[in-house]
């Protein structure tokens, strides 16, 4: 990550605490980055979804802006289990800890999920326009300063 994770669920606090479980979300991040022109929802290594947006500066990619930490849908209580009880055994997690936190993690219908996918879309858009305006700014002090 190009910056600290903001907000983290509960659930997520659990598995980036065990060194393995960050080493996953990690990799799910990495996987995500290499997908440059990916927009919209994603689903990362232990089941929630999350949206991303790319970053581009002067048209090149330079980073994904993701936000996220909620299901599409309540998961059946079988799949739960299942996923759960893989995850706890995988990153050394109490099963019961990670199953209480589950329990807090956001169903998000499709409004809901397309409003946080307006409002990525938006600030990576804004994020773009600064990095734009400062490369922009620093080429023209380095002119002005190759010309003395």
């Amino acid at each position: 990550p190009l910056t600290e994770l903001s907000n983290a669920c509960h659930f997520c606090q659990l598995i980036l605490a065990s060194k393995s479980g960050r080493q996953a979300c990690i990799g799910s991040w990495q996987s995500l980055a290499q997908q440059q022109n990916k927009r919209g929802f994603s689903t990362c290594h232990a089941g929630l979804r999350y949206v991303q947006a790319p970053i581009k500066v002067k048209g090149q990619f330079r980073a994904m802006l993701v936000a996220g930490q909620f299901y599409a849908e309540l998961p059946s209580a079988a799949e739960e289990e299942a996923r759960l009880q893989e995850l706890a055994e995988t990153h050394n997690i109490s099963p019961v800890r990670l199953r209480a936190a589950a329990e807090s993690v956001p169903v998000l219908n499709e409004h809901a999920q397309g409003h946080i996918e307006g409002w990525l879309k938006k600030e990576a858009r804004v994020i773009e326009e600064f990095s734009n305006e400062r490369l922009d700014m620093m080429r023209r002090f380095q002119m002005k300063t190759a010309q003395k």
